[in-house]
């Protein structure tokens, strides 16, 4: 894929926007117009496809996100302009990532700035999978007649993975719900000043040992409802991206081959997540 190393300005690693923050909200406009004409050259020479330009990001959202995940630097929120391809089968999958997309890219001086293929190895956690791209979208020229660019996020997804989405996301909800109990608990205690004080080899109190201990059995059962319920994601996300398991819609066959073995839905992987899925079932039934 091409870049434009000329744009790259990072902190701790992270792609940032390469025009300074009032630019880059005053050209979301012609940032996602472009973006709208390069998606739809994109469905005129991929057949099949569909996209969908989603809402400018809240600026209060981005602003919290800024502070939660990039020290509040808001030229690191690269989704101020987002949208999402939907794709229905692995060949157009393959087509977004191969010579067809990047012929459409070049006649429209779009550049990928990053790329995460979560089809060749799906999310960890819930065996979530889409093309993840950060792309550089022209808007403009300065002073200097040197073309800007406006960082935006494109999603590829797979239809039949979407379709059951409101059913992951109640797991999902319910397991992160899971560990952000267990991130309070941990913050109200001072566990996490407790374990870098065990890890780094201070002697700990009898007082601080028992509380480690305690806490430990407060959050076991919360550790055992995120895993659960991450696990019933993993589960739901394999069998639909395999669909009726025939090459044509099955989305295993685009795992990376050092990933297949980690990722793969054989038949005892399967039988193992359907249990965990049970225990996750059942015990949000004991709950309610």
């Amino acid at each position: 894929m091409k870049r434009i190393g000329c744009q790259f300005d990072t902190v701790k690693g992270s792609i940032r926007q390469p025009l300074p923050y009032d630019k880059v909200i005053e050209t979301r406009p012609q940032a996602r117009a472009k973006l709208k004409e390069f998606l739809i050259e994109c469905s005129k020479n991929i057949k099949g496809i569909h996209f969908e330009i989603g809402p400018d990001k809240d600026l209060e959202t981005a602003n919290n996100k800024a502070i939660r995940d990039y020290d509040g630097d808001k030229r690191a929120v690269t989704d101020y302009v987002r949208a999402k391809i939907c794709v229905n089968s692995p060949d157009q999958v393959r087509a977004l990532t191969g010579e067809t997309f990047q012929h459409v890219m070049d006649d429209n001086d779009v550049h990928v700035v990053k790329m995460n293929d979560y089809f060749s190895d799906p999310k960890d956690r819930t065996g979530y999978r889409c093309l993840n791209y950060k792309l550089a979208i022209p808007v403009g020229q300065d002073e200097q007649n040197n073309n800007q660019y406006h960082y935006v996020e494109l999603q590829v997804v797979a239809e039949q993975i979407e379709a059951i989405y409101d059913e992951t996301h109640k797991y999902k909800r319910r397991a992160e719900e899971a560990e952000n109990e267990i991130a309070a608990i941990m913050r109200e205690h001072g566990i996490y000043e407790l374990k870098n004080k065990e890890i780094s080899g201070a002697e700990l109190s009898k007082e601080e040992e028992s509380l480690l201990r305690i806490t430990d059995i407060t959050i076991k059962p919360l550790r055992k409802i995120s895993k659960l319920n991450y696990a019933t994601c993993y589960l739901l996300n394999s069998i639909a991206a395999r669909g009726d398991g025939s090459e044509e819609n099955n989305y295993e066959t685009l795992l990376d081959p050092d990933k297949v073995a980690k990722h793969q839905l054989t038949p005892g992987k399967k039988e193992r997540l359907s249990t965990m899925k049970h225990k996750a079932d059942m015990m949000e039934m004991i709950n309610e």
